[in-house]
């Protein structure tokens, strides 16, 4: 039987990684990085998928390692260095599930990445803050640019 972080989440969604079974690297949070992970999914995935239906977590905890090989930023919450954690997202109406993010889950960070799905950060500690971000690609680089009313609206 898998183990739950809540109903409808597993811990194995959560450290599922490719990149990590090809390269055999540990990617296993600690004790304390699961709880905070089920904080994500009690406090802000159940909610959404209660409200929307089905979600999926394309990404959850990261090793270091394992975020370092896929290219993900230094001071990524999938890492959870601090009090923070995160996940990226994918439903059928991507928009729908950004936008019942913005305004009921208690997010700290929230991206539309690439318009192919989304990020969103909780901490227990941290206040949500009113811009949500998008992240695109500029030379090469990832630019986070904020998104004000208008654009999360017209998702």
């Amino acid at each position: 039987m898998t183990a739950l972080l809540s109903p409808h989440f597993s811990r194995e969604e959560f450290t599922r990684s490719q990149t990590a079974i090809r390269q055999g690297i540990p990617n296993e949070p600690s004790d304390e990085q699961w709880k905070l992970l089920e904080g994500l999914a009690v406090n802000v995935l159940e909610p959404a998928r209660e409200a929307l239906g089905a979600i999926r977590v394309t990404s959850g905890y990261r090793s270091p390692k394992v975020n370092a090989l896929i290219g993900g930023a230094a001071k990524s919450d999938h890492m959870i260095l601090a009090d923070a954690c995160a996940a990226d997202l994918v439903q059928d109406d991507l928009g729908r599930l950004f936008k019942w993010l913005y305004v009921f889950a208690p997010w700290s960070k929230l991206i539309w990445e690439f318009d192919r799905w989304v990020h969103v950060s909780w901490s227990p500690r941290k206040v949500r803050p009113r811009e949500p971000l998008r992240a695109v690609r500029d030379d090469g680089d990832t630019v986070y640019r904020p998104m004000g009313f208008e654009e999360v609206a017209a998702l």
